[in-house]
Formats: structure tokens, sequence, C-alpha cells
């Protein structure tokens, strides 16, 4: 057991390893310069060699990171370019949106995918495992940032009864912030769910075949009885698998649906710092949902 989880555990550390020079290198061979962007096309040369250098980003490439991977060992992933405080904080202060609306997506998820991929498998070939089938197809290949679109026009602009966008005043209540999150994190779970039914239904199909469940039937059990609690209990492992890694991509996988609802979370921080070339938050936040992707997958 021991040396079973020592070598996950080496793993997981090639894995971040590999994903740190990843992140590092991917930032610095993007086109534009974090310098430029943030003193403006009116800067003069000298002022952008003055500026890189208290950045640090007139060294060598292989110097950065360096100074970089220094700094992470020790828990500290930089400072911000433009938002000028350490990127742990300001990951921080978008933790809880891109959290909640990871945990709310992943209940959808599985409260749409298991019972419909136990259907699924239970009718297998008939017209009810077809549809089901069809709508993880489908699910799997609706772009989120279009489900999202026509969510809002219909539920937030049509009905009113989400807003359009935003997560609510910084002293919004609880339940508020909950209903802001509501749409997005239908987008999410409408379209995880494919994952989860296929998942449930190839599992299901596996336990369904085996010769304890035939024995159940015989004993004259109710299917219901066979399916819930012989067949399926034995089927959860890959499902909670599924499931578990599911959070991390709901995680990563935010990015998109939290700029289409304008969210003030980890996915558009993101994104803006993208498009601002800030080095330090792109490299951290990319760490971190890379670490959390990792440490889910090591524990389950």
């Amino acid at each position: 057991m021991f040396r079973f989880i020592a070598s996950r555990f080496a793993g997981m550390l090639i894995v971040l390893s590999l994903v740190a020079v990843l992140v590092f290198v991917l930032t610095r061979a993007a086109s534009g310069d974090p310098i430029s962007v943030l003193l403006g096309d009116q800067a003069t040369a000298a002022d952008i060699a003055r500026v890189q250098k208290d950045y640090g980003l007139d060294k060598p490439l292989p110097v950065q990171f360096g100074y970089w991977l220094r700094e992470v060992l020790q828990g500290n992933l930089g400072t911000s370019i433009f938002l000028q405080r350490p990127v742990t904080q300001a990951l921080w202060e978008r933790a809880e949106p891109t959290t909640l609306l990871a945990l709310l997506a992943v209940a959808i998820a599985a409260l749409i995918g298991v019972p419909c991929g136990i259907v699924s498998a239970v009718f297998r070939g008939r017209v009810v495992d077809q549809f089901f089938t069809g709508i993880a197809m489908l699910g799997a290949s609706i772009p989120s940032f279009w489900l999202g679109i026509v969510l809002i026009q219909i539920f937030a602009v049509s009905f009113g009864w989400f807003p359009v966008s935003g997560y609510g005043a910084p002293d919004a209540p609880f339940a508020e912030r909950l209903h802001a999150l509501v749409l997005p994190a239908t987008v999410l779970g409408l379209l995880n769910s494919a994952l989860i039914i296929r998942f449930t239904r190839a599992s299901m199909l596996d336990v369904l075949g085996e010769d304890y469940v035939r024995t159940a039937r015989s004993k004259g059990l109710s299917e219901k009885v066979v399916v819930l609690k012989h067949a399926l209990r034995n089927a959860l492992v890959p499902i909670v698998t599924v499931i578990g890694l599911t959070v991390a991509l709901m995680i990563g996988g935010a990015v998109i649906t939290e700029t289409v609802f304008g969210l003030p979370g980890v996915g558009n921080l993101v994104v803006n710092a993208v498009l601002r070339r800030d080095y330090p938050v792109i490299q951290g936040a990319l760490l971190v949902i890379a670490a959390i992707y990792v440490l889910i997958n090591f524990s389950i």
C-alpha cells in the first residue's frame, strides 16, 4: 500500500512539473508583451526596458523559470503585473464563484447523468436507450457559449427569471448569489452530464451481465431491487470516479461560461490575464487548476 501511494504521489509530482514547464513556455511563446500593454502605445523603448528590468523580464528564460519555480516551491505564485497584488490573493478573491459554480454544476450533471445512464443500461437497445445515447452525444457536441446565450435569451431576457450576468453585490445574500449561478451551472451541468451518462451506462452494462445479478433475478427479486441494490452498488466505483474528475473539468471549463455570464471567478480572471499578457496570473492560475485536477485524480 505504501509503495502504491508513493508511486501515485511521485507521478503527481512529475505531472505538475511538466505542467509548470509547459505553462511557462506557452505563456512566453504567445505574441505580445505585458509591459507594452501596461505602459501603452506612448511608451518609449527605454521605459519598456526599465519596467522589464523591474519585473525581471529582461533576464534569459531559463533564469526567469528558475526564479518562478523557486517562488512556487515556497508557496508564492508571484505578483500580478496589472493587479499589483499577489496572485494567490487574486485567486482566493475569485475562488468562491468558481467553486460554487463547479459544485452546483456537478450536482446537476450527476442528477441528470446517473439516472439516465441507469435507465439506458436497463433498457439497452430500446427506444429509451437510443434517446439517452443521442442526448449524450448532443450534449458532448454543443458549445457551452452557444447554450449559455440561448438560456440567457430564454430564461433571463424573455422570462426574467434569472439575472443576465453578474454575481450580485459583495454584500448580497448567499441565496441571491446562488440564484445568479443557476443558469451558468445549468450550462455546465447539461454539457458534462453527457460524460456521466456514457460512463454510467457502460458500468451498469458490465455489472448487469454478472452471475450474481442473474442469481438475484432467479431468486424472484424485483427488477428495481436487482438494479438499485445489487447492480448499482457494484457499478458505483467508476461512476464516482468520473464524477470526481468532472469536478476538476468544471473548474477548468468554467473559463468560457464565466465569460459569457460575466461571473467574477477564476475563469474570468484568466481570460483578462491572457488578454493583458499578465504572466504571473496565467501561470499561477493554470498551475493551481492542474494541481486540483491531479489531486482529485490522486484521491480517487
